[in-house]
């Protein structure tokens, strides 16, 4: 859409956090395609964490903990998304887990416990919560598969969501890796989305 006045853009997804400008919109500041534009969010899902998945990976974490210096038992646990990974730092909060060391680039050290995540968002929430990870430049769940599977790792667990994709999951199953799912938030419809008021009217003759 073009127009000699400001061109008002509308997306049905909530602002991204943590950042001075979603990438949506900065992609369209950026654009030559628009003089002037307004950016409006209208969120139609939040996420709530699951109580019971969160208590199955605190213990999951205890019983590494407990293990410290009994039989080794190595966790490899998978996330392909930054709302798993703010459920896991919500977990390491409550364990009251912190650095062994007063430094900022300090990591939580849990025996034999090695964490995967899919793109730089999900890893740099992770890493708010102390932990390190491997993988971050995978692009994909697909692509995060396949280094574990370089890896030779027989088995892993994967954190995720209600509406979790099977890519992940399949591509492990055909290579033979065990991967033992627990899920850490629902999605859930919102029921009123809260468009600007006008918005529709104003730009009746673009539709």
């Amino acid at each position: 859409m073009k127009s000699g006045g400001k061109v008002k853009v509308l997306f049905f997804k909530a602002k991204k956090k943590d950042v001075d400008i979603d990438p949506y919109e900065k992609l369209l500041a950026e654009s030559n395609e628009f003089a002037q534009i307004e950016v409006y969010f209208a969120p139609v899902l939040s996420y709530v964490f699951s109580l019971d998945g969160m208590e199955q990976v605190a213990t999951l974490l205890q019983i590494q903990i407990q293990h410290k210096l009994e039989q080794k038992i190595s966790r490899h646990i998978v996330l392909t998304s930054p709302r798993a990974a703010d459920a896991v730092v919500s977990v390491i909060s409550k364990l009251g887990l912190k650095p062994d060391v007063s430094d900022d680039a300090a990591v939580i050290t849990i025996p034999n416990t090695f964490w995967y995540v899919v793109g730089n968002e999900t890893g740099a929430r992770l890493r708010k919560g102390g932990l390190s990870y491997q993988g971050s430049e995978s692009g994909s769940a697909q692509e995060l598969g396949r280094f574990l599977i370089e890896k030779g790792i027989a088995s892993v667990t994967f954190l995720c969501g209600d509406k979790r994709r099977d890519t992940l999951p399949n591509l492990l199953s055909e290579n033979q890796i065990a991967c033992e799912e627990i899920r850490l938030y629902e999605s859930v419809e919102e029921e009123t989305v809260i468009v600007p008021d006008g918005f529709f009217e104003e730009n009746a003759d673009r539709w």
